[in-house]
């Protein structure tokens, strides 16, 4: 009878493996197509996802990868119903076990949106969003106060549960293990080598709202506007280019620099490859126990992606400099959630030690040792099949953002190729405004995609 119940077990953790590691996701059917150049086939993978009432992943996917398919006008439904998922949970802790967007995603997802509405010529609304997009900037800290107070919540239930207590003295024996702490160093120094920006800000985000600013500007409040986002940006950045574009839009907004010399320049704002994504990293915590236990931490870490080109090749005019590295943006809001991460999954692991424990020493006093080791090892097999980072994240931001201002051609025509010498587009500017030339280009060789942003005369 107890030969029978432990097979029994054993083909339940065996089962129980092949679950979790053999299930593939729509949202990575969706980042596999997206890499693979079939942009309209990534957006079909998440699309009824998209349409349901809270998926907030699934629309940020789906509103990417029809940005790449050219189309923003089918891009504007998954951004702006992501966008209004994450107000939603700006203004609420019930989230549940729903996919809650970091700072930076919310950010672009604003400013897709409003990129979007530009590339449809509807700046108004544009405006509308920015102005939204400022707003949630200004506010991001207290939308972070709440994700602390959260999950600060969730680590107390955790640790306050009655069986807890019985695996606690292993599992403080286990974290003091040296070889335990080594682990966790390693992963802290690995992020700590990405380098950091201001806490919850976008270089980006204020690059499109100062230069939206700027080029569509219809009073002297927006060129106010303009020089503050713009000289935030470039003081994130810390960039050439960013100080350039500040110093321009200063002496536009003081009266040094006539409007009319807006119309002579061109910027182009270059997306290259693919942000960081998530990845599982396992720590096989050793507990001293005499039988087996297994008490292993995953935890969701940050795994960088390629660049598509090292830079654009613009003509005669030069190439695009880099303004600001989204893998530092994402490793400086990551890292402030990693210690809590990594508190709250060794708590939980607590629990299943705890667990373990009682259920073979219980199968050893009642049915002898042998018994007691098998339950404690079959007991560890189904543990670690269901121990799981999550890594869900949105991974088709953009590696960097590369950016050029530079003087409109005379013949009104803008050759753009990847640095590499493969060509991309020739684009035919419109005369007498500001442009702003917006290329996304994911992956080397693949197709790009590229939006005219200017004001209509």
């Amino acid at each position: 009878m107890i030969q029978h119940s432990l097979e029994k077990t054993a083909l339940l953790a065996i089962a129980l493996s092949v679950l979790v590691c053999g299930c593939v996701s729509n949202i990575e059917k969706s980042q596999e197509r997206f890499q693979n150049g079939f942009y309209r086939d990534a957006a079909q993978a998440v699309k009824k996802d998209s349409e349901k009432t809270s998926d907030v992943l699934s629309s940020l996917y789906y509103g990417s990868s029809q940005f790449m398919a050219g189309e923003p006008e089918e891009a504007l439904k998954g951004f702006r119903k992501a966008s209004e998922l994450i107000d939603e949970q700006d203004h609420s802790l019930n989230w549940g076990s729903g996919y809650v967007a970091k700072s930076y995603e919310g950010f672009m997802s604003h400013t897709y949106q409003a990129l979007c509405f530009l590339a449809l010529k509807q700046s108004d609304k544009a405006r509308v969003i920015l102005n939204r997009l400022e707003e949630s900037l200004g506010k991001v800290q207290e939308r972070n106060r709440r994700v602390l107070e959260e999950s600060q919540e969730k680590l107390r239930e955790e640790r306050n549960k009655p069986e807890n207590q019985s695996g606690m003295g292993l599992t403080k024996e286990a974290l003091a293990n040296s070889q335990n702490i080594s682990k966790q160093k390693e992963l802290y120094q690995e992020l700590a080598k990405w380098g950091t920006y201001a806490d919850y800000e976008n270089p980006a985000s204020r690059l499109l709202s100062g230069l939206y600013r700027l080029f569509y500007a219809e009073d002297a409040s927006d060129l106010e506007r303009a020089v503050f986002q713009l000289k935030r940006a470039a003081g994130m950045s810390g960039s050439a280019v960013g100080h350039r574009l500040f110093a321009l839009a200063e002496g536009v907004a003081s009266g040094r620099i006539p409007r009319s010399e807006l119309s002579k320049k061109v910027v182009v704002i270059y997306e290259n490859g693919l942000g960081p994504i998530l990845k599982e990293e396992r720590i096989e915590l050793i507990i001293p126990y005499h039988r087996p236990v297994y008490a292993g931490v995953a935890i969701p870490i940050l795994v960088k992606q390629e660049a598509a080109y090292p830079a654009l090749s613009l003509g005669m005019q030069g190439l695009t400099e880099p303004f600001c590295d989204f893998d530092r943006i994402a490793a400086t809001e990551y890292r402030k959630v990693l210690p809590r991460i990594v508190a709250l999954e060794i708590t939980k692991a607590i629990l299943k030690v705890a667990v373990q424990i009682v259920v073979s020493n219980e199968m050893e006093k009642h049915h002898g040792e042998l018994a007691g080791f098998l339950t404690g090892l079959t007991g560890s097999i189904i543990t670690m099949a269901i121990t799981n980072a999550d890594t869900r994240c949105w991974g088709l931001l953009p590696k960097n953002y590369q950016v050029a201002l530079i003087d409109r051609p005379d013949s009104n025509v803008l050759p753009i190729t990847a640095s590499t010498g493969v060509p991309l587009f020739q684009v035919e500017l419109p005369p007498h405004v500001p442009v702003i030339v917006y290329v996304k280009a994911p992956v080397n060789g693949l197709p790009a995609t590229c939006m005219l942003l200017n004001p209509s005369r």
